[in-house]
């Protein structure tokens, strides 16, 4: 922690606040300090905000206490929580099996076990876990926001679904985004992030593909041994070994499934169209954002394994390791916001970074006779050795990007708009503000489904998922989703699991894009602050409906078609056994109290196939929607419909409720970089402005 005289030293005035590291804030900083560097500037002009650590310590060596040592690697894992793991919290977020006594030796399933969370120290940890009104949310607190925590799976819409999704919640032919205006963008950040498959390097692609559509590591008939030696020597053989490991055992079996269901279709579409209103299936590998050769080490035996294993909340510490000199700088497997835009940024020279830096309110304080207009900034600095004595320290700004996510900006604009102003008690922080602000949020149309497959999936420790399957419902979107409560669009995503668990149970993420996308808002509670409230989704006639209804309803289709396809020619006998096994088991992890689950019947066992469970999220989107709170651009509106000046929002809570059945991170980024490339000469410019009226 700085002393008084340390902090005296420290420049507190900029021309532009940055709050919050994610994909938001990482691409506005990078634009932002771009745009600088063409100017002459006597201090750095941009700050960011982070609450959060610089957990691999890249960025910001020179501001860390030396009392305060980085473990190598720097994360907990989930099978020994401890405080790094969560966010400002007592218990750790996820929770893990616990057991139990009469299963003697027996593999533990987390379904048959007990489920407990683990006491730990009050700390800033890496997950925070935010119980809202029937629903809850995981984000990221550290230097990079999310891209430290999620399983770097780097997903793009079509057209048609990021189409659908960006209607206006009031006006639903109205969009508030087109495709077309985002495509360059979708670009800008591919390059940077470099989101690549498993087997994206290898030349003889319809052979290797062959090659991992077995359902096992044993050799197919259709390539010999030899041919795999040769193909392992000439076409990168650390994408093709990754792939055939028995980790991606899962990712096999999966994608081999998929392909026996998408057979099907071909062969009668009209059943799967009447019957189920299935009309497309896509099963390929997934793009993630990460080092797949990181990932051979850890199958190979040359590193401990952390991604191999599923692990990914509370940070992977798998790593690559460079000598810079006399240093050896460690870089985690993850291309994370800390290794691109935010490095990229600070070598610029204009970008202070400052970590552990809780943003408490922001105050426009209004021009004076001699002064302009300004912003104040009220921060808590934290001490992580000893977190309950923090410091308050305000720095001031001439604009502000709000970057703290879908679950913190619209919160800290409504409590900053309806608090006393730091220096004048007799008005707000921030003036009224757009009826709009804190209204239309979303989860993207997330549940998680856990299947009970008629085969061996993983071994019983895991592995990461690595493939997907996009189902398309109905000949026309929106056609679909008016007619039949249903999302006319889902994708399923093999989810790691980092517990212990039976190798017959596969778990998935499923996404989709609901009628009512963003029907969450942030509502005034008894002492000032601002919190979420979803709506409940409720069961009725068979067909859920509010909320996540549409969601639910579409996975059902999916997941039922996937099973009927799966089970046909199977033992019966001796599938019945194995379903018999899992009667009444209760599927994905249990992470609250308002957690809901839904079974597609309880007649039989084996109508116990899968169970889905809803009302929990990753994936938190608007807040402060793009068009309605906020200008085509992120300029917060005030409440008589005019921009407030130098305020503005750079973030997933731009995004009405949904990104188009995919996971966000691509889709923030790309509309950050759209309105960054309007705002960012903007906020030079005025600079620009000020210094030739003051010559």
């Amino acid at each position: 922690m700085m002393n008084n005289s340390e902090l005296a030293k420290k420049q507190t005035k900029f021309n532009t606040i940055i709050v919050g590291s994610g994909f938001g804030g990482s691409v506005a900083a990078l634009r932002l300090c771009e745009q600088f560097k063409q100017t002459s500037t006597k201090d750095k002009p941009v700050l960011l905000l982070e609450r959060g650590k610089d957990w691999w310590g890249n960025l910001t060596r020179e501001d860390q206490p030396k009392t305060v040592q980085t473990p190598t690697p720097p994360f907990c894992n989930y099978r020994q929580p401890d405080e790094r793991s969560a966010w400002m919290a007592m218990e750790e977020p996820f929770g893990t099996p616990v057991g139990d006594p009469s299963l003697n030796d027996k593999p533990l399933n987390f379904n048959d076990g007990v489920f407990a969370k683990r006491p730990i120290t009050k700390y800033p940890g890496l997950v925070e876990t935010i119980e809202a009104e029937n629903m809850t949310v995981w984000v990221g607190a550290g230097l990079g926001g999310t891209s430290q925590v999620y399983n770097t799976i780097f997903q793009k819409p079509s057209a048609d679904a990021f189409n659908l999704a960006f209607r206006d919640p009031e006006h639903h032919d109205t969009r508030l985004l087109d495709y077309c205006q985002l495509v360059d963008h979708y670009n800008t950040v591919e390059k940077i992030m470099q989101p690549t498959t498993m087997v994206d390097n290898c030349k003889n692609t319809d052979t290797t593909l062959q090659f991992l559509n077995v359902k096992s590591c044993e050799i197919s008939d259709s390539i010999t041994k030899k041919e795999i030696v040769e193909l392992a020597e000439h076409h990168n053989r650390a994408q093709i070994s990754v792939a055939a490991s028995p980790d991606y055992l899962s990712t096999r079996v999966f994608l081999s499934q998929a392909q026996k269901l998408q057979s099907a279709l071909k062969t009668d579409p009209c059943k799967f169209s009447e019957q189920y209103g299935i009309t497309a299936i896509e099963q390929k590998f997934s793009t993630l954002a990460l080092d797949w050769s990181v990932v051979a080490n850890e199958i190979s035996c040359n590193m401990l394994p952390s991604a191999t294993i599923g692990e990914m909340w509370y940070g992977m510490n798998s790593y690559s390791e460079v000598e810079e000199g006399e240093e050896r700088t460690l870089f985690g497997i993850k291309n994370s916001l800390d290794r691109n835009y935010l490095a990229e940024a600070k070598a610029t020279e204009q970008l202070d970074i400052q970590c552990l830096s809780e943003v408490i309110s922001i105050n426009l304080i209004p021009p004076t006779k001699d002064k302009k207009a300004v912003y104040r900034v009220i921060v808590n600095k934290i001490d992580e050795t000893n977190v309950n004595a923090g410091q308050q320290i305000i720095y001031e700004a001439d604009n502000v990007i709000m970057a703290a996510g879908s679950m913190h900006t619209a919160r800290l604009l409504l409590e900053s708009s309806n608090s006393p102003n730091c220096t004048d008690l007799n008005v707000t922080g921030l003036p009224s503000l757009s009826p709009y602000v804190g209204k239309f949020w979303g989860q993207n149309g997330d549940l998680f489904a856990t299947q009970l497959c008629n085969e061996p999936v993983r071994p019983a420790n895991g592995g990461p998922g690595s493939a997907e399957c996009d189902f398309r419902f109905g000949k026309d979107p929106k056609q679909y989703l008016d007619d039949n409560s249903g999302s006319p669009f889902s994708k399923m995503v093999v989810y790691p699991v980092w517990y212990e668990e039976s190798v017959s149970i596969q778990n998935t993420l499923m996404m989709g894009v609901c009628q009512d996308t963003a029907p969450g808002q942030f509502v005034k509670q008894s002492d000032g602050s601002y919190q979420l409230s979803y709506p409940q989704t409720i069961e009725m006639n068979g067909k859920y409906e509010g909320g996540m209804g549409d969601s639910i309803n579409t996975a059902i289709n999916a997941l039922t078609a996937w099973k009927e396809v799966n089970i046909e020619g199977s033992d019966k006998a001796q599938l019945d056994r194995k379903l018999a096994q899992f009667k009444g088991y209760q599927g994905p992890l249990r992470c609250s109290t308002n957690t809901k689950r839904t079974l597609t019947s309880n007649a039989s066992a084996e109508n116990e196939h899968f169970d889905v469970a809803y009302g929990m999220t990753p994936h938190p989107l608007g807040g402060c929607v793009i068009g309605k709170a906020c200008d085509n651009y992120g300029r917060v509106k005030s409440a008589n419909g005019d921009v407030v000046e130098g305020l503005y929002v750079i973030d997933g809570s731009l995004i009405p409720g949904s990104t188009g059945a995919c996971t966000p991170a691509w889709t923030i980024a790309a509309v950050a970089e759209y309105c960054m490339a309007e705002i960012a000469p903007e906020l030079v410019g005025k600079v620009s402005d000020m210094t030739s009226e003051g010559n």
